[in-house]
Order: C-alpha cells, then structure tokens, then sequence
C-alpha cells in the first residue's frame, strides 16, 4: 500500500491535515473519495467552484456565451444542431459546414476531428434542450466538472488537500481558463488534462485490483481527450505514456518491483481502450463516407501531419489531393507536410509566438518556478540513483509525494512537446499561437505545489524559530500569490471579448441571407437562410464599394463555399441580403493587424532592456519612382527591442502625411503616403520615424522619392486593385464607430454602439444594393 506518509524531507510530503486515505478507500475513489466530502478542504474547494461558476454566468451576456479567442467552435457545434433540425442523421452526425436550407447544397464534411462540443449539443438537442442558451448551461456543468476532477485528481495524487485546494485556486482565477467556460469544447480540456492526471495517480496506488469504476474512468477520459482532437489524444497518450515510463523508474529505484505487474495490467488496459475509442471513430467514418476514402484520408493524414513521413511515403500532387476531398464534399484545412525547407521557418514562427503570446501570459516567475521544480526533480533522481548504485536498498518503501508530483508533471509536459511536435504546424498555429489552457496546466501545478509548500512550512515551522521562518515563507507565498493575481489582472485587461448580442437580430432575420466577416457558422446557426463567409482581410475593399451603392463581395474575398454547386456558380451566393460585421482580427495578438506587445509585470520592473533599438529598411523601398495623385508604398522591419516600438510616423518634405501600421510581433511596417495632384515634379524625402512607448523618436531612415507628371488622365492608382488589395491585407478591420464617421451613410439594418466606441456590430441592410460588379 503506498503510504499517506513517509519519513522523508518537509519537500517529500505534504500532510493531508490528519485526514489519512486507507486501504479501502482507495477501492471505492473515483474522481474523490467514496464520501464525497470527508473534510472542511473538500467544502471549500466545492463552494469554490460553485463560486467561480455562479460568477462566469453572470460575466455572460443575455445569449449565455463569452467570445474570447475562438469562440468559433461554440458556434459551429450549433450549426449542426441546427443541420440536425433540417436533415436528422442524413450525414452520419458527422461535422457539416454547409448553411444553405436546401438539401442539394449539402453536406460539406470535416472529418479530421471529432469535436466533442458539437456531439454534446446534438445529444442535449436529442434529449430536448430545444435552445441555444439551455445548451450552453450544460457547458457551463461542464467548466464545472472539470475543475472539480482537476482537485480530486491533485488530492489523490499527492494525498494532501491542501496542494489541491492551492491549485484549484489558482486554475479557477487564471485568465486562460475561465475564459472559456462557456466554449463548448474548451470547456473539456481540464478534464481531459486532469483526467490524465487522475491516471497517473492510479500508477502509484499498491493493492487492490482494478473495479468497474476505474475502468469506466479511464474510458471516460479516454473519450473525451479524443472528443477535443485527435492531437490532444495524441498528447494525452504520449502524457500517459511517459508518466508510465517514469514511474517505472520510480519503483525501480524503490525496489518496488512487486508493482511491475499491476502497472503492466494498468498500461495495457489504458491502451486497450483508447484504441477501441480510435477504432470506433474509423468506423464512423468508413461507414458513412466509405472505405475508400476513408483509406486515402487516412494515408494523406498521416502522411502531411507528421514531420518527416513525406520523405518516406510518396504524395501525389497538392491539385489531386485538393481534387480528391473535393470529390467527396469534404472540407480540408490548409495543411502541408513538414519538410527540412520549412522546419526552419516553423520553429523561428514557434519562438515569435512564444516571446510574444506564451512569455507575457505565463509570466516570467512561473516560468522559473517551473523551471526550478523540474531541476529540483533532476537532481533528486540523480542523488537516488547514485545512492541506488551503492547500495542494494533505497530508504523509504514508497515513492515520496515529490516524485509523484514530478512524474506527473514531467509527464504532462513531455506529452505536450512530443504530441506538438508530432503535430507540428497545428500546434504552432492553434496551441502556442492562440495561448491553449494546455501550455497554463503544468504551471498551474508546479505553482499551486509551491504555494501548498509554503503554507506547511509556516505551519509546522519548530517551535523556536517559528515566527521567523514562518514570515519568511509566508511572504514568499504571498509574493507568488500576487504576481499570479496581477498576471491575470494584466491578461485580462488585454483580452479582447467579441460582442454577441447580434444573435437577436439575426433571430429577427431568421429567414433571410448573410454575409459574415468571421465565421460562416456564427450567422448560420441563429438563420435559416445561407452565409457568405467573407475573408476578414477584404473588409476594408468592401466598405468602398458599398458605400458607392456597388456589390461589396466578389468571389475572390470567400475563403471557401461551403455549398456545393458555388464553385460552378458562385453569382446567386454574392449577393446576400445583410451583412453582420463586428471587428474580429484582434482576437489575438499573434495575428493581429495591430497586436498589443507587452511585458508581464516582472519582465517589465525587473530586467530593463539594454540594446538599443534599431531599424531596417527593406532595400527597394529607398529610391522610388511615382507620378503625382497616385500612392506610394513603403515596408520596413525592426531587428530588436520590437515593444519598445509605440507607432511609425511618416514625414514628407518635413510635413507629417499618409498612414503606416506596425506589427510588433513581426517586427514589420507598411506605409501608405498618397502624393496630391499639386505636388512639385522631382526629387522630395519621405523620412520614417519611430516613436518609442517611452515618448522618444528614433530616425528610422529615408526614401527618395522622383516624382513626375501623370502620363495618363485616368484613375488614380489609389483605386486600381494592386493598391486597395495592400490596403486590405495589411490595415485592420476598422471599428464600428470608425464605420460610422468614415461612412455616414451606409445602409444600416441595426447597429449597436456609439460614435466614440470601436467594438459592438452593425447590420447592413444588402437589399438595396445593385447586383452588378
């Protein structure tokens, strides 16, 4: 049996305030004990719960949802309730993300996740939640469940409630966690991560065989790790796989070799189940789309997803594979195999995304925190097997919580890095680029074990120098506690929430067209009529022409039809009858147009910057050649110290003009300085200033720009289409007060927000407009 307490250092153990787990405890813990609160921590870790989940709620808007991020997937699992409504099981309760009525546009399939929030929907949507908000309660249980197996997974882990009740604080108040409460996939991923740790304890346990219960645990968890994507299962085995690994070690060292067997039952049981979850999901789509693609899928997936199959397994071209998925209506995201002429580029992107998204929410004292337990755990292994190679027994019959605590959270990590790098491109792009709560778990662990440590130390601090030593830790506690609190203060004040409260008046709309600059399914499950999904990049070409009475949309704007005769005809789907539009490109600050780079609070006060900061100019852009009344086009990119970096001033002759907008993540501007019809012909300078946050300039250098007459009369080349599509691409989404004074007199259906806001949504009423381009 492994013991509640063992005679090792105060680091080694952290008692559970007199209240010890026994033998036939353990046979009856499922996500707790068999009573299901057994002590003053259980009620304050359920009322904490309770408190934080009462308060999302209330943090939600009348439509029972917070946007943050991408909250894209909350909307898609209600675009197939509403599929669902249509067309029942027609297509295999398989993700479909074709929004005509009719049924010969559909379906347009994504196959290569499961998405457990949408199968959830559909099954309350069976059960009879008839409405979107009933529905988001339910994900809100959710949010709630998982932070409760995130407590009874640390207790049991480490058999002190007191380490579980530090770190269900602290997840429960972190930015990147509640967040997402009411996401209806997000909202699994604590259980998916906790669950994964609730296993982990399992390996530690001695005695008792394995009941139904743990077996319908391990499938639970199982399921909802392949539930959220096939990259988290991915990680989620790989976590499994290295804790087994590890704590196999661990009982070697211990001279535990008893255990060998039950650990054996144990790996081979996990592995059982979730290749029959894996099976399961193969058979769902064979069944429903037929072997052969399901044959072809797969090759191509393995194949693009991992690095360095490509060398070994031979792809046919990118046209056939586009043609191949298009043959079987099926939507495939943009992915391409991961080469040696790439990985380069990939993981220079990885490190941009990690200074500027990860560093700055993390924190630079988690991240030591962190980075001292897991060198803390090197050096105990180490001393434990020098002691183990002098000698034939180890002290100590029992792994120490310490270890466990390590195995667990090595684990976690190992599984995270290897399963990213197995799915290498996804993981930049959605893990690390868009802050997932999976890079927040393990630093929620190691801190919240830091903090767990600290309290017991000035709790059981000897007599003599009680006081002492009890200040000193409880300091250093409150020191932790307070960079994690003005942490999350800071993350949240940077976080940008979506306005939802659109729904009603696309409810209002129910039977009508839409054209969306987000995200096809946010308007489609609130409509019965089709969307137009339109690239966020195109609003700014867009605009114009609705404001000169023009068709706003051509096809090249849509990403992807998602019906299909479009792509033979896409003219009846370019002409919707409204338009929703709500700024969306600064849901995160790795690919915003105009990002916010920022220290945390430690970074910033702490370790000052030294280098200066410099410039440089891409070389075409210093002699330019222009005719009077058209636009000239400058870029530039910053080598250093790119936060420092407040805005580009542009200067011509030594008269401020044109705008220029700079991306600090990447370190690049683009200007635009438009020449007047009375501008002298020849030689003038257009000088490049940096602005820093501290108030200072920095010269950033110059262009010669030859100015001649106009050899033609007719439109400016402001208006040709190279120039608008600059604009389009680099400029961000304006605001909707910007709308507003910029074009007073678009037409307006509804609008919501004041002339001095940028954030809430407009309505634009399309009915009007004339159908030719």
């Amino acid at each position: 049996m492994l013991e509640s307490r063992v005679q090792c250092p105060t680091l080694n153990r952290l008692p559970d305030q007199g209240l010890e787990i026994g033998p036939n405890d353990k046979i009856h813990m499922i996500f707790g004990t068999r009573r299901f609160l057994r002590s003053p921590a259980d009620l304050a870790a359920l009322t904490f719960v309770l408190v934080i989940t009462l308060w999302q709620a209330l943090r939600a808007s009348s439509y029972f949802t917070l946007c943050y991020v991408d909250c894209g997937e909350v909307f898609i699992s209600e675009l197939q309730v509403r599929n669902f409504d249509l067309f029942g099981i027609r297509f295999g309760l398989l993700e479909n993300h074709a929004s005509s009525p009719s049924l010969r546009d559909h379906p347009f399939l994504y196959t290569h996740n499961v998405n457990l929030g949408s199968l959830v929907a559909l099954l309350l949507r069976g059960l009879g939640v008839s409405t979107f908000e009933g529905r988001q309660m339910a994900v809100l249980g959710v949010f709630a469940l998982g932070l409760w197996v995130a407590y009874s997974a640390v207790r049991r882990l480490t058999q002190s409630r007191l380490t579980a009740l530090c770190c269900l604080i602290l997840l429960g108040s972190t930015t990147g966690v509640f967040n997402y409460a009411l996401h209806g996939l997000r909202a699994w991923h604590i259980t998916g991560v906790f669950g994964s740790v609730w296993i982990v304890a399992l390996f530690f346990e001695a005695g008792p065989v394995l009941t139904w219960r743990i077996v319908a645990a391990v499938t639970a968890v199982a399921v909802v790790a392949f539930g959220i994507g096939y990259e988290f299962w991915v990680m989620h085995l790989l976590m499994i796989g290295a804790s087994w690994l590890l704590t196999w070690a661990v009982f070697a060292s211990h001279e535990r070799a008893s255990q060998g067997a039950r650990l054996w039952t144990i790996g081979l049981l996990i592995l059982a189940i979730n290749a029959a979850v894996f099976g399961v999901r193969q058979l769902h789509v064979l069944a429903t789309l037929g072997i052969e693609f399901w044959r072809t899928d797969f090759f191509y997936s393995f194949v693009i997803k991992i690095p360095g199959m490509s060398y070994l397994l031979q792809l046919p071209p990118q046209a056939e594979i586009e043609s191949f998925y298009s043959s079987f209506h099926i939507l495939r995201p943009p992915a391409s195999a991961v080469t040696a002429a790439n990985l380069p580029h990939m993981f220079d992107l990885l490190g941009t995304h990690f200074e500027f998204s990860v560093l700055p929410k993390l924190g630079l004292m988690t991240l030591l925190l962190v980075a001292g337990f897991f060198i803390l755990a090197a050096l105990k292994s180490a001393k434990t097997l020098i002691h183990r190679a002098k000698s034939t027994a180890v002290a100590g019959s029992s792994p120490s919580v310490f270890s466990r605590y390590a195995v667990a959270v090595t684990g976690l990590v190992a599984g995270s890095v290897l399963g990213g790098l197995a799915f290498l491109q996804m993981w930049i792009d959605q893990y690390v680029a868009h802050f997932h709560p999976l890079l927040i778990f393990p630093c929620i662990l190691v801190t919240g074990y830091v903090v767990a440590l600290l309290l017991h130390l000035a709790v059981t601090a000897k007599t003599g120098r009680k006081i002492g030593v009890s200040a000193m830790v409880i300091t250093m506690a409150c020191v932790v506690l307070l960079s994690h609190a003005v942490l999350q203060l800071e993350n949240q004040r940077n976080s940008y929430s979506i306005e939802v409260s659109w729904i009603g008046e696309l409810r209002q709309r129910a039977s009508t067209s839409f054209a969306i600059s987000y995200l096809g399914a946010a308007a489609a499950f609130a409509t019965h009529g089709s969307v137009l999904e339109i690239m966020p990049a195109f609003v700014n070409a867009s605009l114009p022409r609705l404001a000169r009475q023009q068709a706003p949309f051509t096809a090249d704007m849509v990403a992807l039809f998602s019906e299909r005769d479009a792509r033979r005809d896409p003219k009846p789907y370019l002409h919707p009858d409204f338009w929703l539009y709500f700024p969306s490109d600064r849901r995160t600050d790795s690919w915003a147009r105009r990002p916010v780079c920022r220290f945390d609070w430690l970074t910033r006060n702490v370790l000052p910057l030294w280098q200066p900061v410099k410039l440089s100019l891409v070389p075409q852009n210093q002699l330019i050649s222009a005719q009077r009344g058209t636009v000239v086009a400058l870029s530039g990119r910053v080598v250093d110290n790119r936060r420092e970096i407040e805005e580009f001033e542009l200067l011509l002759d030594g008269e401020a003009v044109g705008e220029s907008l700079y991306n600090c993540v990447f370190g690049t501007f683009v200007a635009r300085i438009p020449l007047s019809q009375t501008i002298a012909p020849g030689p003038h300078v257009i000088s490049i200033v940096a602005r820093l946050k501290h108030g200072g300039v920095v010269n950033a250098g110059t262009a010669d720009v030859a100015v001649s007459e106009p050899q033609t009369t007719g439109a400016p080349n402001a208006e040709q289409p190279g120039f608008i599509d600059m604009l389009a691409v680099s400029m961000p989404q304006p605001g909707v007060g910007e709308i507003r004074r910029r074009y007073p007199d678009l037409p307006i259906a509804a609008i919501r927000n004041s002339m001095s806001r940028e954030d809430g949504f407009i309505v634009f009423d399309l009915r009007g407009v004339q159908r030719s381009h």
